[in-house]
């Protein structure tokens, strides 16, 4: 599981990049420009953002 802090950071860091095709999920996985080289993160098939940021309230909507 991933502290807090890394949590709190990560979500924060999705939050503050604007809507503009920087960050688009699809098919349950989540894509981030590397703001260092511009390139896109792939963060593996069947990835879900909730499993990170609310491992807590993931069952809620299902």
């Amino acid at each position: 599981m991933y502290p807090i802090g890394i949590m709190e950071c990560f979500a924060i860091s999705v939050l503050s990049i604007p809507p503009d095709g920087n960050v688009s999920l699809v098919c349950g996985k989540l894509n981030l420009i590397d703001l260092a080289g511009y390139r896109p993160l792939d963060w593996g098939e069947g990835f879900d953002p909730l499993d990170i940021m609310l491992p807590h309230v993931k069952h809620l909507g299902r």
